[in-house]
């Protein structure tokens, strides 16, 4: 069963990046327990805009994942999932928009957030992805 119910408070965006470089969210807290697993069972959606030939040129690429930690400053964070989402700019039409979504795993750390990881030099700063 499906309850899709969204929190406002946990939603986050990445500004993607402007040259071939990685940019991160802000985090989402889990509130869970440490020292315990996360039971909830809940998924996270991954949503890359549409993005024109002037964010991603023709064989550039934008790499979404989702990285976890047990610190609210990411220090130490790891990957969750890598690879969510590989927009690639084709035919001289950008990239279109894609959605994921993935079930947060019993050994999630307690805080998320999205990694946007690009090559090429063209300037995709003007757009968000985001995770909720």
């Amino acid at each position: 069963m499906t309850f899709q119910v969204e929190d406002a408070q946990l939603i986050c965006s990445v500004t993607l990046p402007n040259g071939a470089n990685t940019t991160n969210s802000t985090g989402i807290d889990l509130e869970s327990n440490p020292g315990g697993s996360f039971v909830a069972d809940t998924e996270v959606v991954i949503n890359a805009p549409a993005l024109t030939t002037g964010q991603i040129g023709d064989t550039q690429t934008i790499i979404y994942s989702v990285r976890h930690s047990a610190n609210a400053d990411f220090s130490g964070d790891s990957e969750l999932y890598g690879a969510l989402i590989t927009q690639t700019g084709a035919g001289g039409a950008g990239a279109a928009a894609a959605e994921r979504r993935v079930r947060l795993p019993s050994n999630v750390q307690r805080y998320i957030r999205l990694r946007a990881v690009k090559t090429g030099a063209s300037n995709a700063s003007t757009a968000n992805g985001s995770m909720k």
